[in-house]
């Protein structure tokens, strides 16, 4: 999962308690560890286990969680909308400089009708 488009799960399975990197909730480096997931002591190979949560943190973690991927997705939408004013200013700025041509070319062509209407 790539850290541009990663959003949160709060769901309580018990996969959420290994973690494949060494970051986690902890407050403190004594509450977790790196554990040996081979038979000997060194195997080369180590998975993260984290200690289980306290109640309150299993009711305030989720809704954090929450909170975060509302604020994602609010960024997400507000550069999306970013780009389509972007896109509507440079229409309007186009459109300006066809408008002031097609005026100006109108100019000149009754300026040129009405110099060829004297003459006649």
């Amino acid at each position: 999962m790539s850290a541009d488009n990663a959003h949160w799960s709060s769901e309580g399975s018990a996969s959420a308690q290994k973690h494949s990197s060494p970051s986690s909730w902890q407050t403190s480096a004594s509450s977790g560890g790196a554990r040996c997931s081979g038979q000997g002591s060194y195997c080369g190979s180590f998975e993260w286990v984290d200690p289980p949560m306290c109640p309150r943190a299993k009711e305030v973690i989720p809704g954090l969680l929450k909170r975060l991927n509302q604020y994602e997705e609010a960024v997400e939408i507000a550069k999306h909308r970013e780009s389509q004013i972007e896109d509507l200013k440079r229409k309007y700025r186009q459109l300006c400089c066809v408008a002031f041509f097609l005026w100006t070319a109108s100019m000149l062509f009754m300026s040129l009708i009405g110099c060829h209407l004297q003459v006649i």
